[in-house]
């Protein structure tokens, strides 16, 4: 079969998300075909794309993906994929000539790929649901003694997320109709697809673009999460981060560390009456800067910069309550408390 080489690649690039660095089951690192379609899978996400062969198996991503970089298209842009005794052949070059084989195996079905699609009864998501999920992932905690607060809560208009330090809020533009948890480390896989419709299933999730496209999401068994409706009653006074704000995040980001399960994975912001001073620190170095501001408190917190930087496109004015240790950020769509330390 000829295949267009860009289109691969953008598949095999979704397809990422679906994959696994532990060697333990076999085909978590593998790029898997049925006939009808090409997935890859883990314990948590299965990503299915509409994708005809002549042939059955899977192969190992790493090696498949860079040889796929590397061929030359003819040129029109095809490269050929074919199953000779037991190897996938990569037909590439001029008129195809230029041959590669990797080892195919044989695999057993996961939970998600015994399902069938058509089982599913589908339903139509609101056109908001991708960005309140990107927003709520942040917040998500990655403790998982507390299972629940590592996971995205939806249920009917609401969207929501706690680490036990912070806690957001999106309330869609209209209902979902399934209550669901899913894992926030999960989310990332979703955001690449454009999502039309969704069904539940087996303990699954199923999520379908209208191309085509299945992303699956494995769901926390229990439905069940804490009423933060408290944490977002605010009796406090107005304040707004100065525009410059956002080319401190910029500079101070470059500082900050690969772990978000300390503190060096985020920015330090600390207010006084008279000026806001941004901080990071990690094994990359260490950054600091003081910007000119007027409130009227002495506090300061902890915020992951890329999440801070989604918030100021859509709103620089936050309320602090002193009395509470909390400060919240509001627009007509969502809302985000944060724990502050009052000084």
């Amino acid at each position: 079969m000829q295949v267009q080489k860009s289109k691969l690649l953008e598949i095999l690039e979704s397809l990422k998300a679906g994959l696994s660095t532990d060697d333990v089951i076999e085909n978590f690192a593998s790029i898997c075909f049925d006939e009808e379609t090409v997935y890859t899978f883990n314990d948590l996400v299965y990503i299915r794309y509409p994708f005809k062969t002549d042939f059955i198996g899977s192969v190992k991503e790493d090696r498949f993906f860079k040889h796929i970089k590397k061929a030359g298209a003819d040129k029109e842009g095809f490269i050929g994929l074919s199953e000779m005794e037991g190897d996938l052949v990569i037909s590439s070059g001029k008129k195809g000539k230029t041959k590669a084989g990797i080892p195919m195996i044989l695999f057993g079905p996961t939970d998600a790929n015994m399902v069938d699609a058509d089982e599913v009864d589908w339903k139509k998501l609101p056109k908001d649901f991708p960005k309140a999920l990107k927003l709520a992932m942040f917040c998500a905690g990655t403790d998982y003694d507390k299972p629940k607060l590592t996971c995205v809560h939806v249920k009917g208009k609401m969207v929501e997320s706690s680490d036990n330090s912070r806690a957001f809020r999106h309330t869609l533009k209209k209902k979902i109709k399934d209550e669901f948890l899913v894992p926030a480390k999960s989310i990332p896989a979703l955001l690449k697809h454009d999502l039309h419709k969704y069904g539940i299933l087996e303990g699954w999730i199923f999520f379908k673009t209208k191309a085509g496209v299945i992303v699956s999401l494995r769901m926390h068994p229990d439905i069940s999460y804490p009423d933060m409706s408290f944490l977002f009653d605010l009796d406090g006074h107005k304040f707004e981060f100065p525009e410059e704000m956002v080319k401190t995040i910029d500079k101070a980001v470059d500082f900050i560390g690969d772990d978000d399960d300390d503190e060096t994975g985020y920015l330090h912001i600390k207010i006084d009456p008279k000026k806001i001073t941004a901080s990071s620190r990690s094994t990359h170095g260490w950054f600091k800067e003081p910007i000119k501001a007027k409130s009227d408190v002495n506090m300061s917190f902890f915020v992951s910069p890329s999440f801070l930087k989604d918030i100021f496109k859509s709103t620089r004015a936050c309320e602090v309550d002193d009395a509470r240790g909390l400060l919240r950020f509001e627009t007509a769509e969502w809302e985000h408390v944060l724990n502050i330390s009052v000084d």
